[in-house]
């Protein structure tokens, strides 16, 4: 079959190749060498071809060898465009570094947007100081004797030359830079040098302990590793990361101490926060004291961390805050935590005030800055009536729907991707939550003609993680080219299916699965790829996927996976999978016989549990190492949430007594409460059927009574002791008394309704 004709040159629609120009008197000076001659275009197989992806995207996110890379317009002088080979000098003038030995590079074929263009000497060693790394919208500068060297001893002689050829560089090339401040330069560099040093995943543990990013109050690391403190303020807890972004190598690096965290105990990073890192931190560093630093230390470590959007119960007596103006925000409330380390040192401080109303105990209520979109709006607007009205549509906007579950079209504005590839769309929910205020705005545009039905691309937790990589990695392109193989792929189901592609670990662990989706939306761009193998199951053979969020084991998975991606080690995972995949799931509160538990008659801990919280923790040593068999019935006890919080206090205090004391209480109001719920619940459960089935009758006899009403004599009628009515026909009186026996089940269930809830809130106390 003949296929059209397709022209090689321009079969990704490249600007033709710069003609050289006539030879100048100037070009004796010393110049670099030549550019090596281009390949000939009658030599059809030494042509690097390129794939074009399907649909083509538009030229600015191309992706071309560095053979094919050419930057159009040009800039004037032919030496100042990209090179078709890399070459032996290595000072290239405008800071572009030399070409990569990869076999390809994303580059834009237009100059992209001032917000997007990326300063192009990445390659050159950052020696700038680590408080310099702070957001550029930091209301406080930051200091300028950061570094115990000066700043013209810190930048390298490349450097030096590479601003001076700037400086003399052609007026038309140097407009596309005009927009940019030097700031935004250095922080761009800064922050691509990072991600250009960042760790990459190993199995074994490095030799020094290492963060990928700061760990926050979202994850939870339960492994031992090394943090920092200030003596003056220990509970307060910095990260290996945040310390080496900002701490290390600063004048007040002898101020701070390292601290190893004991295993098993959850350790939250609040450096990271935009009050510390934008306006404490700076000051400190201008001030040359951590007196600032102590104070506030102390003062949020006494603070309850934010619970997110999943709210907090009255119980737990959180302080809230709330806008003095609720004319467009009547229901917004801040807990304390984002008070402290959000609010305090906006713009729009002055705005809030502790909330006037208490919470009550039966209810819970969510912090609204714990919302990405909210927080970035914070701090960054200098306007109360801009922030509230943003902030008041945002909160009215409808809720994504998750996992992929379609949405009408017309309920909500949808965005696509600029290239409008494959029909990729976000709600706008998602993508003020994500994209919005953000580098990666600019690579999304309104969709104008939403088919009927609509997923959202966000809705899938592979491409939320992604899209916290990529901004790291400040490479949108990463997330562009993973859900575009994504949605190509089979999607993602917890339901077993026979004969299906999956993924194993390395080592052979069969009850441990990933489809083919996450393998490619979230094993594969994180590079935890490789320590996994493709497996084709027999059709004889069900298997599904562990990674969905609907499947059993999910939530104990997750974050094993989060600390693994955290650390860059990969081996506790996989001790922790193959120990785990094959136990029976927690019971829970329900009674069960015959089982193997660990623990003590005060606190039984089922096998799953042991695995999730125990084993490797600071205190696993105080328990028996071997599970026993007790024959009677008994309930796990490290199940609740609670409780693992406070065996991770316990593992942080290095003291068992204070968490067995609890567990001894819990147990006692479990006797006192379950139980009797328990009963109760049966009970009513007897009581709804009866009522069930005495209702069923009641209506039988009614109707028998209406249709032979007319075959009895119409001068009788019928009753019964305790009837207030009468009755045609006999079975009319059947029919009453069994609705009386109804009505007497129900009034049993909503007395024994009133008492469970009664006996649950105090099981909650403790629960």
């Amino acid at each position: 079959m003949e296929l059209p004709y397709r022209p090689r040159k321009y079969a990704l629609n490249a600007p033709p190749p710069i003609p050289p120009r006539p030879p100048r008197p100037e070009d004796n000076i010393s110049r670099p060498p030549p550019l090596p001659p281009r390949i000939p275009h009658d030599n059809p197989p030494n042509i690097p071809r390129l794939e074009a992806p399907y649909p083509p995207p538009p030229p600015y996110q191309r992706e071309a060898t560095p053979q094919q890379v050419v930057h159009y317009p040009a800039p004037y002088h032919a030496e100042q465009r990209p090179q078709p080979w890399p070459r032996t000098q290595s000072a290239p003038l405008h800071g572009t570094p030399p070409a990569s030995s990869t076999s390809s590079e994303s580059r834009p074929w237009f100059p992209p947007p001032p917000s997007q263009a990326p300063f192009s000497g990445i390659n050159d060693r950052d020696t700038s100081s680590p408080a310099e790394h702070n957001n550029h919208q930091a209301s406080v500068p930051p200091p300028q004797f950061s570094r115990g060297r000066s700043s013209q001893q810190q930048s390298p002689p490349a450097t030096q030359y590479r601003q001076e050829d700037m400086s003399s560089a052609p007026t038309g090339f140097n407009t596309m830079r005009s927009s940019y401040s030097d700031h935004e330069h250095k922080v761009q560099i800064r922050s691509d040098t990072g991600a250009s040093r960042r760790p990459s995943m190993q199995y074994n543990p490095p030799a020094k302990f290492t963060l990928m990013r700061c760990p926050s109050t979202t994850y939870r690391l339960r492994c031992s590793g090394t943090w920092y403190i200030l003596p003056q303020a220990p509970e307060f807890h910095i990260c290996a990361y945040c310390y080496e972004k900002n701490i290390q190598s600063s004048s007040l690096q002898a101020s701070f101490h390292p601290w190893v965290s004991p295993a098993g105990a959850t350790v939250h990073c609040l450096f990271s926060s935009p009050r510390i890192e934008h306006h404490l931190w700076p000051r400190a560093l201008q001030s040359g004291s951590v007196q600032e630093l102590v104070w506030f230390f102390r003062h949020r470590a006494t603070i309850r961390n934010c619970d997110g959007t999943t709210g907090v119960g009255g119980s737990e007596n959180v302080k809230w805050y709330s806008p003095k103006d609720t004319s467009k925000l009547p229901s917004f409330i801040a807990c304390q935590a984002c008070y402290e380390d959000v609010v305090t040192g906006t713009a729009l401080y002055s705005q809030f005030e502790e909330h006037r109303e208490k919470q009550p105990q039966g209810q819970t209520w969510a912090c609204d800055i714990a919302m990405a979109f909210i927080r970035r709006l914070l701090t960054n607007t200098q306007s109360w009536p801009q922030f509230s009205s943003e902030a008041a549509r945002h909160l009215g906007l409808p809720e994504c729907k998750k996992n992929g579950a379609l949405m009408s079209g017309s309920s909500r504005q949808w965005y696509e991707l600029r290239d409008r590839v494959l029909g990729i769309a976000v709600c706008e929910r998602c993508y003020r939550d994500f994209a919005s205020r953000t580098d990666f705005e600019s690579h999304f545009q309104p969709l104008r003609q939403p088919p009927r039905e609509q997923q959202c691309m966000f809705g899938f937790w592979q491409a939320r993680v992604l899209w916290d990589e990529a901004l790291e990695r400040k490479d949108f392109s990463l997330w562009r080219r993973t859900v575009i193989e994504y949605v190509q792929a089979p999607p993602c189901s917890s339901q077993a299916k026979p004969g299906a592609q999956t993924y194993q670990l390395n080592q052979g662990i069969d009850n441990f699965d990933v489809c083919q989706s996450c393998y490619i939306g979230f094993l594969k761009p994180h590079g935890i790829d490789k320590f996994f193998k493709r497996v084709q199951h027999p059709r004889t053979v069900e298997s599904s996927c562990d990674l969905h969020p609907d499947s059993l084991r999910f939530q104990s998975y997750a974050p094993k996976l989060d600390e693994a991606l955290i650390t860059c080690t990969f081996s506790r995972f996989v001790d922790f999978t193959s120990r785990l995949c094959n136990l029976p799931l927690c019971p829970g509160i329900e009674l069960v016989t015959n089982q193997k538990w660990y623990g003590t008659e005060d606190c039984r801990i089922c096998l799953a549990c042991y695995e999730e919280v125990v084993r490797g923790s600071e205190l696993a040593g105080q328990f028996p190492p071997t599970p026993e068999i007790i024959p009677g019935e008994s309930h796990c006890d490290l199940y609740s949430p609670r409780m693992r919080r406070k065996w991770a206090e316990a593992c942080a205090k290095r003291d068992l007594t204070s968490f067995m004391e609890f567990a001894a209480y819990r147990r006692t109001i479990y006797e006192q409460t379950v139980p009797e719920m328990r009963n109760i619940v049966t009970m009513a459960q007897f009581n709804l059927n009866m009522q069930k089935m005495y209702n069923v009758s009641s209506s039988f006899y009614y109707n028998m009574n209406g249709m032979t009403a007319s075959m009895y004599n119409p001068y009788i009628s019928y009753g019964a002791a305790g009837i207030p009515h009468r009755f045609e026909t006999p079975w009319g009186v059947e029919g009453a008394q069994l609705g009386q026996r109804a009505q007497g089940y129900a009034q049993g269930i909503s007395a024994d309704t009133a008492r469970v809830a009664q006996l649950q809130a105090t099981w909650n106390l403790v629960e």
